[in-house]
């Protein structure tokens, strides 16, 4: 599955402790029947992912650096329009600065996308090979800086369409809305408690 990645639609600073922001935020989306819940702790050299569970005890939350919910909710079959909520830590002095934000995934990318990229291959082979001349000598090196572009012509306006429109229309869609303003009163709830 293709990934659009959002830039952050909601950043918010808080006081609330950070052990207390992961177990609050994690038993909301558990609550809401989103049952994959990831913590991802994240190194310079590595990247560990643990799977929450609301009878298991968390280890090390000041090593988790975000936390990522599928949407997905498997018993009722119901999809919301994106894919996963991802809500990522950042110290900033003695606050707590949370980015929330979403991931939308191109589920069957491979329907239309295979069968455009086999065209392109082959009209990007066929346009190359037509423009350098086959007598000449650099007529390798032509085709070498010939088909990567008309790659790059005919793969960019399917890039732009699919996934910059798809992103565009996630900050209008209700889901979204929904979704972020739930998260802002949790956070609002959890700093007047």
């Amino acid at each position: 599955m293709a990934y659009v990645m959002r830039k952050p639609d909601l950043e918010i600073q808080t006081k609330i402790s950070k052990i207390d922001l992961v177990y609050t935020i994690c038993d909301f989306y558990w609550t809401k029947d989103h049952r994959t819940i990831k913590l991802v702790r994240e190194t310079e050299d590595d990247i560990s992912y643990e799977d929450y569970e609301p009878s298991k005890r968390i280890d090390n939350i000041d090593g988790i650096t975000e936390i990522s919910v599928h949407t997905h909710n498997k018993k009722e079959n119901k999809y919301v329009f994106f894919d996963s909520v991802n809500i990522a830590f950042s110290k900033a002095g003695i606050e707590t600065k949370l980015v929330w934000y979403l991931s939308l995934g191109l589920k069957k990318w491979h329907l239309f996308g295979l069968p455009y990229f086999l065209i392109v291959f082959i009209a990007a082979t066929h346009f190359a090979w037509i423009i350098c001349p086959s007598d000449s000598p650099w007529h390798r090196y032509c085709f070498m800086v010939a088909f990567p572009s008309f790659l790059f012509i005919f793969i960019w306006p399917v890039y732009y369409i699919v996934l910059k429109r798809k992103a565009n229309k996630l900050d209008s869609h209700p889901d979204t809305l929904k979704y972020r303003k739930e998260f802002e009163e949790l956070i609002h709830r959890e700093e007047k408690e």
